[in-house]
């Protein structure tokens, strides 16, 4: 995934709701979606290096199955309510 400009990506934890976030190419999360138990959606744009938003590891491959289409996420950030295009 290092490389790419943006990377999409789905990360679903036992009891936690799915997060669907948009990293940059260093690994900083650009916005996030996070689905309800309702399937509603609360979008956020993030902007900077905060302590908050450390950068994922982009050289990790078990990042590589958790990797999403951009139209996949456009469209849940777009239902979320947030700007699909970024």
């Amino acid at each position: 995934m290092v490389g790419h400009d943006r990377v999409h990506m789905l990360f679903v934890e036992d009891d936690d709701p799915p997060m669907y976030p948009e990293l940059d190419g260093d690994g900083h999360a650009t916005r996030r979606v996070v689905l309800d138990g309702d399937g509603d959606g609360l979008s956020a744009e993030l902007d900077g290096d905060w302590p908050f938003n450390p950068p994922f590891d982009l050289y990790d491959p078990d990042l590589t199955r958790m990797r999403i289409d951009a139209d996949h996420c456009a469209a849940i950030w777009e239902k979320a309510g947030g700007n699909a295009a970024h």
